[in-house]
């Protein structure tokens, strides 16, 4: 899972605490989402499973595993054989899980689409028959994937309201406000064809900044990005590098105090929404449909196109028509992205007001 992913967990989380409020939720993870999902106020354990190498803390994580044998629920979160072998370890009295997501590619004419399994058959013969006591297969083409892990709760009929991804984390980092309006942009989302151009971005926080010379820019990208965003906005000294890393109680907290995030479609749009703080998602090979932003004040930028939408796992399958942009990010200028931001941040003053 991604740091997305993570993201996108909450509702089902809240959903969770909501049925079993006495219950004591575990998350058994691998050490990307540990730290992440620590701060989720329905967790009560992060179980890190990065740290199962010698030493004391493979003692000391083992026996805490040893303690979840028999529990009552189990939850495998995303359809893969070692959720699902986790899952059949715990020897939870109920397991339940995905037994099948698929891989959605544009070959173009005359292929079409072309959809790849995310499991093999065999391997979703063990999902279903041997690891999960009840599976069913991941459906993203017809709801938000904040609401795609509900789906492991059975029919819709069976979640009280509608659960949503908005405001899940404001309790903990509530909205607030500086003498200086702080935006956020988000340029990289490690998956190049989801990523609109790193000179665009710089131009945008040009104008940003013209359009209000008291506002601060705030470039948030991770280390591996760290370099190519300090070199394209060297010649923008209002604009400052945020390198959070893994430190996701500074980044919310960063992002609570933004009057503005502007993201790719990636995790950054989702803390967002998490936080309730007013965004702009540039979409390219998903669909605002599937990953838009849920803030009260928000606008999802979408061109459609023949090959929309275009899953291709996290961009370990790359764009078979050979983009290093998405064409339906590549369509919007400077111009059209800072004046959708502009509405934004107005229709969020006039909200507060």
């Amino acid at each position: 899972m991604t740091f997305g992913d993570f993201v996108l967990v909450l509702p089902f989380l809240a959903e969770l605490r909501r049925r079993h409020p006495a219950a004591r939720i575990t998350m058994v993870c691998g050490r990307r989402g540990s730290s992440l999902c620590a701060l989720y106020p329905q967790v009560d354990e992060v179980l890190n499973l990065g740290l199962l190498r010698p030493g004391r803390a493979f003692l000391r994580t083992s026996a805490r595993l040893l303690t979840l044998l028999r529990s009552d629920l189990v939850y495998a979160l995303h359809p893969l054989l070692f959720s699902g072998a986790m899952a059949f370890f715990i020897r939870g009295r109920s397991r339940i899980g995905f037994s099948q997501a698929t891989t959605r590619l544009y070959a173009g004419p005359p292929d079409g689409f072309v959809e790849r399994p995310g499991v093999s058959r065999v391997g979703e013969w063990l999902l279903r028959r041997i690891l999960l006591t009840d599976s069913r297969p991941m459906r993203t083409h017809d709801a938000h994937a904040a609401k795609r892990f509900l789906q492991l709760f059975g029919s819709p009929a069976n979640v009280d309201g509608e659960p949503t991804l908005r405001g899940q984390l404001s309790t903990l980092y509530p909205r607030t406000s500086s003498t200086r309006p702080r935006i956020i942009l988000a340029p990289f989302s490690g998956w190049t064809p989801r990523n609109w151009p790193l000179d665009r971005w710089v131009e945008l926080a040009r104008k940003l900044c013209a359009a209000d010379p008291a506002r601060q820019i705030v470039v948030s990208v991770d280390p591996s990005s760290a370099v190519a965003a300090q070199t394209a906005f060297a010649p923008l000294p209002e604009a400052k590098i945020f390198v959070p890393a893994e430190d996701f109680d500074h980044l919310f907290r960063t992002f609570a105090g933004a009057a503005l995030v502007v993201s790719n479609d990636s995790f950054p749009l989702h803390a967002a929404s998490a936080l309730n703080v007013p965004s702009v998602g540039l979409f390219g090979p998903n669909i605002p449909l599937w990953f838009g932003g849920l803030a009260e004040t928000h606008d999802d930028l979408f061109s459609p196109i023949e090959c929309n939408p275009c899953v291709q796992r996290a961009g370990h399958e790359p764009c078979l028509r050979g983009l290093a942009t998405c064409a339906a990010l590549d369509a919007w200028s400077v111009e059209a992205v800072t004046a959708r931001c502009l509405a934004v941040l107005a229709a969020s003053a006039r909200r507060a007001g």
